[in-house]
Order: C-alpha cells, then structure tokens, then sequence
C-alpha cells in the first residue's frame, strides 16, 4: 500500500541486480565527517553462490523504493572491503558483506593510514 512507510532495499554488486529474496538485510550508516558505510546480508540461491562469487574491491549500490511501487533512490554507493561468509550445517548459507564508500579510502590516503593505490612502487 503506497505510503505507509515500509520500504525495500534494492541491492546491485558490480551493477548487477541483486534478487530481494537473497537480500536478508541491509544497513547504511551515513555521519557527517566520516565515509558512508554498509553492512549487507545476501544469501546464496540456486543460481548465484555469493559466498564464492564476491571478492573484495567488488561495487556495490543501495537504493531504497517505497515498498509496492515508487522509484528507487539511491543512497549508497562504494565497494566491499570484508567478507565474513557463513556455512550453516543444515541451513541457509550466506555472506555479511561490508562496504566503504571512496571517501573512507582518500580519508586514510591522506592521513598515510592507506598505501594510495597507485603507488606500485
């Protein structure tokens, strides 16, 4: 029912759509002085294994839609910089993906926290 504030992640790694029914969570922490952050939990399905398929440095988008229609928003953008995959005997497999917008990477760059990366020296 549009309107009454549920809404829906739409998740895209590498710029590919991201089935809901695999999405079990997504949390995007935004903060003033700081890079964006996202934590994300997909599981895998019969015709994607992300717990092999992922690998670090891969994109990833968040956009949120009104759930049952409206246009997704965006509201992250960045890349996976962990992967805690998760083998359960017996139950779903998934993965915990966490993301760091560009920002994170130049902050700590500059503060000599970070190799700049194309420094290949």
């Amino acid at each position: 029912m549009p309107g009454s504030g549920t809404a829906q992640a739409k998740l895209k790694i590498n710029g590919t759509d991201v089935d809901t029914e695999a999405v079990a969570m997504v949390m995007v922490e935004q903060d003033l002085d700081q890079a964006d952050l996202c934590t994300a939990t997909v599981k895998n399905t019969n015709d994607k294994k992300y717990t092999v398929d992922l690998n670090m440095g891969d994109t990833v988008e968040v956009a949120i839609a009104e759930t049952g229609g409206g246009t997704a928003k965006p509201i992250f953008k960045g890349e996976i910089v962990g992967l805690e995959p998760c083998y359960e005997a017996g139950g779903e497999t998934h993965v915990l993906l966490r993301e760091e917008d560009r920002r994170r990477h130049v902050q700590g760059h500059l503060l000599g926290l970070r190799p700049d990366p194309q420094d290949h020296r």
